[in-house]
């Protein structure tokens, strides 16, 4: 059987070294820093354990020296990149075992059916503009309906979609963070997409969720399109000032005065249209107004003829844990600005009692 090539590594540390080794018993390799990396064939006398038993016994293993423990993660994080070593545990390797000081894995030659099929539904939903039902993932991906279920809870428990109440899923954006962020954010969009999907009907216009990174920038988690032919939109991955935004000086307003100071300090103001305001002072006023009014209005300043209103949404302990935001058009805005400001203002305050806010504190929103 031909030996199948070695996984990639770090330029830095590309050294192949082909073995010799005994006739019926080929080794292939290389040396990837620290760690000892080799593929060879499995024995005939391999336990069940190790994958001896296994139908795919005879088929290429790489083979990890086992190294002094403070080495093993450096080993491991020079020759393999986190995607690497996600591909092939999840996709192309099946058994592993540890005998004699090595640890190694049978290669297989096919797809594991459980872990392509999540990808898959990943995929798919995050194609998708609108919630999907399981109805539609099964006929639009060809799955039995209670593997689709199956799969489509697992992304709801971990974090990585949501259920509405009308039973349809949607994908949580763009979440790079680990597990507890993750369900927060799945959380918070559970408690906010029923109401931004009622506020976009009713207003007739574009509604956004969006959080505040560590370093004071935008992150948008979801968007309810309008479904007019002239509307506002944007891409969820789309850069966002916070300084000149809506929604950037809710999440502004709400944060600390010393975290404040600093996003000013490193954030180059520049002027993305001309209404847009760059003069620190005045920012500063800007967003301490926007505190003392909990909403915040942004005319132009971001993008010419589209005006963002948004309102703080609270956790249970009453601390702002993201912006509601509705975008539309100037003229649109200026026909009714005390009406969409009330709306958008009444559709956080329910977004704050869906996620908890006032629960634990008597507070009515």
């Amino acid at each position: 059987m031909a030996a199948p090539p070695p996984l990639p590594v770090p330029d830095r540390e590309r050294r192949h070294q082909p073995q010799t080794s005994s006739p019926g018993s080929q080794r292939h390799g290389f040396r990837g820093g620290p760690l000892d990396f080799r593929y060879r064939e499995a024995d005939e006398g391999d336990s069940i354990a190790d994958g001896g038993q296994h139908p795919h016994r005879r088929a290429q293993c790489p083979v990890f020296h086992l190294l002094p423990p403070r080495s093993v993660a450096t080993g491991v994080a020079q020759a393999l990149s986190p995607l690497t070593i996600f591909l092939v545990s999840a996709v192309t390797l099946s058994r592993y075992g540890v005998s004699n000081n090595k640890i190694w894995f049978t290669y297989m030659n096919h797809e594991v059916k459980s872990a392509a099929r999540i990808l898959e539904l990943i995929e798919f939903l995050a194609g998708c503009s609108e919630p999907i039902s399981l109805k539609e993932i099964t006929i639009a991906l060809g799955y039995p309906k209670s593997s689709a279920h199956a799969l489509a809870q697992t992304l709801v428990s971990r974090g990585y979609a949501i259920q509405d109440s009308a039973e349809r899923y949607l994908l949580v954006h763009g979440n790079r963070h680990g597990s507890s962020v993750r369900t927060r954010e799945a959380r918070l969009l559970s408690a906010a997409h029923p109401v931004m999907e009622s506020l976009r009907d009713q207003s007739g216009e574009t509604v956004l969720l969006s959080v505040r990174t560590s370093r004071g920038e935008i992150k948008r988690l979801a968007k309810c399109v309008s479904r007019q032919a002239m509307r506002y939109d944007t891409d969820l991955d789309a850069a966002a000032a916070s300084y000149c935004t809506a929604m950037g000086r809710v999440l502004l307003a709400y944060w600390e005065p010393a975290a404040v100071e600093d996003y000013f300090a490193r954030t180059q103001l520049v002027g993305y249209t001309p209404f847009t305001v760059t003069d620190p002072g005045h920012l500063r006023e800007i967003v301490a107004q926007v505190r003392e009014e909990g909403v915040a209005v942004n005319d132009q300043e971001f993008v010419a003829g589209a005006i963002g209103i948004a309102a703080p949404v609270r956790d249970g302990e009453g601390h702002v844990a993201a912006a509601l935001n509705l975008g539309t058009l100037t003229a649109r805005f200026h026909a009714r600005r005390d009406e969409i400001i009330m709306a958008v203002k009444e559709a956080a305050a329910q977004v704050n009692r869906r996620f908890g806010y006032g629960r634990l504190l008597g507070v009515h929103s």
